[in-house]
């Protein structure tokens, strides 16, 4: 449906912020209004499959969950595949790159996103 792509450079060793990267179970606390929860479901050498848990709030407030697996590419390459929810089929490339003395960060973001109509019965 739609292809991102955006980088960022950080003052951060590219290992320290890859190892953050895979440490799923903590981005709640990176977003804690939109991400409620994230959960390992299994995981090998280089893939990792979680669960996660959003919450959107505005006049009603609705929660969506979806799988996720993560696979390592590269040393410091990981794409995700959304496998279940609104965003199946979505999927988003991570590569860290040394810039000097920082980390430059692209991402790659091919979004599917599928939103549910509901059924209304015409009078």
């Amino acid at each position: 449906m739609a292809n991102l792509e955006f980088s960022m450079e950080l003052p951060a060793p590219k290992e320290k912020l890859f190892k953050l990267l895979l440490d799923f179970e903590e981005f709640p606390n990176y977003l804690p209004h939109q991400l409620k929860k994230v959960k390992v479901i299994e995981r090998d050498d280089n893939t990792i499959t979680t669960e996660e848990l959003f919450e959107f709030k505005s006049i009603l407030t609705k929660q969506i969950s979806q799988k996720t697996i993560h696979k390592k590419i590269d040393d410091y390459i990981l794409q995700s595949q959304i496998m279940t929810g609104p965003a199946k089929g979505s999927i988003i490339e991570l590569t860290l790159d040394t810039i000097n003395s920082n980390t430059l960060i692209i991402v790659k973001i091919d979004i599917k996103l599928f939103l549910y109509k509901q059924n209304i019965n015409p009078l």
